[in-house]
């Protein structure tokens, strides 16, 4: 019997124009102890890409197929219910961009057996490297939130991957990349809150959990590889920067408190007229004007939309 099936564990892989990432994704989860029966495959309705080689290549697999983009949030919590309803213990949220390393699962669900109140795990997750040479640098330990300078930061990002980073420890929030997430945790807290699309649902969900009572915990000796999404264009992509800002501010509106909407209006809303003059220089001037974008639109409290998201959505993308 497979790890996924003796711990009752579904993964959840979310499509959007994901080509051909899909199947490294899915052979990366079966090598680190998944099974095909116990991965649910949720594309949201995209328009290119290797969703027929999925079909065909694991016709076992549970599959979500919706006839528009849901964003995120929505397809997660589709996913997620056609997990429980099949007997879920476990969730494995893993965005199709990242390959799950071996041992990352069974690692997670050791560190999780020593406290019941561990409501979800991460692994910490390292940076793609090109060619066939090995991730040596930090993605993300974790997030931080509400510290310092920036309101939201991936912790580690761009550092060297080292011991420092492979220990345990509880973290302001997970991402939803890689995110293990106990079903009585999930179903306590109502899953991700659909309003987001997609960007913040993952710091939320972290905050919900916490609040009831659920540790979140990034255990380091797990491991994951990112590799730069092709389908909102990657780490400083114009679209990516839209919805991170939007759902930053409604974020603070829904659960920030005073410290946090302070150093948004200093350091996001204040220093922005800064970014927009200097990011074109580092040919960044677009993801700026759309950060500017999303960050007005939040304000006046427009939502992400699926309009929006698509190509030609914005003048931006």
């Amino acid at each position: 019997m497979s790890l996924a099936a003796t711990h009752g564990v579904y993964a959840i892989v979310l499509n959007w124009n994901g080509e051909e990432e899909n199947l490294r994704c899915l052979q990366a989860l079966l090598a680190a102890g998944m099974e095909a029966s116990h991965i649910v495959f949720v594309d949201n309705a995209s328009v290119r890409g290797s969703v027929k080689q999925v079909r065909a290549r694991y016709p076992q697999m549970i599959w979500v197929q919706n006839q528009q983009n849901q964003g995120y949030a929505v397809g997660a919590n589709q996913g997620a219910q056609r997990a429980l309803d099949a007997g879920a213990r476990w969730l494995f949220f893993v965005n199709n961009d990242l390959d799950v390393e071996r041992g990352c699962l069974q690692h997670l669900l050791a560190q999780s057996a020593h406290d019941p109140t561990i409501g979800a795990l991460g692994p910490r997750i390292l940076l793609g490297s090109q060619g066939s040479q090995e991730a040596t640098t930090l993605w993300a330990f974790g997030g931080a939130w509400n510290r310092g300078t920036r309101l939201v930061r991936l912790v580690g990002l761009g550092q060297p991957d080292g011991l420092k980073f492979q220990g345990s420890a509880d973290v302001d929030f997970l991402t939803g990349a890689a995110l293990l997430v106990r079903s009585e945790a999930w179903q306590a807290v109502g899953g991700f809150e659909p309003s987001y699309f997609a960007y913040m649902e993952d710091v939320e969900l972290s905050q919900r959990l916490q609040e009831a009572g659920w540790r979140t915990v990034c255990a380091g000796g797990a491991s994951a590889v990112h590799h730069a999404s092709k389908a909102t264009g990657g780490g400083y992509s114009a679209r990516r920067k839209y919805m991170m800002a939007v759902n930053t501010v409604r974020l603070l509106r829904r659960r920030g408190p005073f410290s946090a909407k302070l150093r948004f209006w200093l350091f996001e809303v204040g220093l922005w007229p800064v970014l927009a003059i200097t990011s074109p220089l580092f040919g960044r001037g677009r993801a700026a004007m759309a950060k500017g974008l999303g960050l007005w639109h939040g304000l006046l409290g427009k939502p992400v939309t699926r309009e929006r998201v698509e190509p030609g959505g914005t003048r931006f993308w």
